[in-house]
């Protein structure tokens, strides 16, 4: 097995800094979430390319991870360091979205494969932290499932129209 190479520059060293920190061992699920391909975050994280200004905004929209830090490694890694560099999973929480996400695909007569609950779960997750949904009361969680099924069925009912989608054949 190969060794990883050493990061070329400091920003290079950061990044990758950064992407561990906010919880990501692996790159391309770190690439998944800020949107951009595994290979082109890998030319960030040896220091072959740097990434824009618009990239470095993900990073802190989506993890808090301070920009400035990021350009001159001054300050902290993350913008407030008494918050959590990523939220809080709850386990009864992604219990409920995989019941949802297995309750909604049986309604439209889907058998997911093994582990794809806990993939669509995941996805579900992150959606409601992108709309900045209280995850963290139980009360909260409580009343976000009639939501997140209300989600997954309009996703559904949207794939199920769309040709190629895979969803649109009835197991």
């Amino acid at each position: 097995m190969a060794r990883p190479l050493k990061p070329r520059t400091p920003l290079a060293a950061r990044l990758i800094q950064a992407r561990e920190q906010a919880g990501f061992k692996n790159r391309s699920d770190f690439a998944d979430r800020i949107g951009v391909a595994a290979d082109t975050l890998g030319t960030y994280e040896r220091g072959v390319a740097e990434p824009n200004t618009n990239l470095l905004m993900v990073y802190n929209e989506t993890f808090g991870i301070n920009i400035n830090w990021l350009l001159t490694g001054k300050g902290d890694v993350f913008d407030d360091a008494t918050k959590p560099s990523r939220p809080v999973l709850f386990p009864e929480l992604m219990e409920g979205l995989v019941e949802a996400v297995l309750k909604v695909h049986r309604e439209f007569g889907i058998t997911l494969p093994d582990g794809k609950a806990a993939a669509e779960a995941t996805e579900l997750y992150n959606r409601l932290l992108q709309q900045g949904s209280d995850t963290a009361s139980e009360e909260g969680r409580r009343l976000l499932m009639p939501f997140i099924e209300h989600l997954l069925r309009e996703r559904l009912e949207k794939a199920r129209e769309e040709p190629g989608t895979g969803k649109r054949e009835v197991s």
